[in-house]
């Protein structure tokens, strides 16, 4: 159940971010989550949003420089220790966390964690039989 997270590449100076956001908005895309790190001269934001589609064809239009990538959504329990809990059981299976960031649940008490890593097929695996619960983009906050 692997989900689309849209990395795109953004030069570091005013106005590049609400340059995207802007051409989602305007053909009906909405960004569920949005995640970014580093200060160099281009900075990658990662995003999932409600059409991937669309929203990659509009980036191409653009020009914009992206790739997408497949990531996991995850529930989480909403207590100390939750994610800790789920990190042992990949760690303890030598996968690799490439990135993680979180995003909104609809209607629930726990958390929702996006991570990807090394091995989408085998940490699927890895997390369904723990008993960890695998989300898709419909779950996400609307």
């Amino acid at each position: 159940m692997a989900i689309n997270i849209i990395e795109i590449i953004l030069k570091d100076q005013p106005g590049q971010l609400v340059e995207v956001t802007t051409l989602l908005e305007k053909i009906g895309v909405d960004i569920y989550c949005i995640a970014n790190s580093g200060e160099d001269e281009y900075i990658p934001v990662s995003i999932i949003v409600s059409q991937t589609e669309k929203a990659v064809a509009e980036l191409s239009r653009n020009e914009m420089e992206f790739d997408v990538e497949e990531g996991i959504a995850l529930e989480v329990p909403h207590h100390p220790g939750g994610l800790n809990a789920v990190l042992r059981i990949l760690a303890d299976n030598n996968v690799n966390i490439i990135s993680i960031f979180s995003a909104p649940l609809k209607r629930s008490e726990s958390a929702v964690v996006i991570i990807r890593v090394n091995d989408t097929e085998k940490t699927e695996g890895i997390l369904k039989k723990n008993w960890i619960k695998l989300l898709d983009t419909e779950d996400f906050a609307r």
